[in-house]
């Protein structure tokens, strides 16, 4: 009887520490929405780095941060983020969008290519004048 009430108790413990841990990441993509609005590319930063440590396979938390990281300049870590996102299988028209320019941007016309046919591919139907020089 005492084995079967701890169990019981453990498990409403993890449940209501799972909901607090969803609504505490809830409130951080709130505030970042907020962030972007604002232009306020430090605290989206912030926010995303935080979502990431309570859930590091948010591949919408890795796709944000990559943006910022272009916005920064920040080349290697945007496209790091931009990988991440694609390894945890964000099928988006934007992050492939967005990741080959980059590619661009980094002199990789043939990874550049590849990624906005990916993003036609998903959708995406303002890639026409960057895919008409790709083979």
């Amino acid at each position: 009887m005492k084995k079967a009430l701890l169990i019981i108790t453990l498990a409403i413990i993890c449940l209501s520490s799972c909901t607090s841990k969803e609504e505490k990441i809830a409130a951080l993509y709130d505030q970042t929405n907020i962030a972007l609005n604002n232009s306020d590319i430090n605290q989206v930063l912030k926010n995303v780095t935080e979502i990431l440590t309570l859930d590091a396979q948010s591949a919408k938390a890795y796709f944000i941060r990559a943006n910022c990281y272009v916005g920064m300049n920040k080349w290697k870590e945007a496209m790091d983020d931009y990988n991440k996102a694609v390894e945890l299988k964000m099928m988006d028209p934007l992050l492939f969008a967005n990741r080959g320019n980059l590619r661009k941007m980094m002199k990789d016309d043939n990874g550049a290519c590849a990624d906005w046919k990916q993003a036609e591919q998903l959708g995406a139907t303002n890639l026409k004048e960057k895919t008409k020089f790709c083979q």
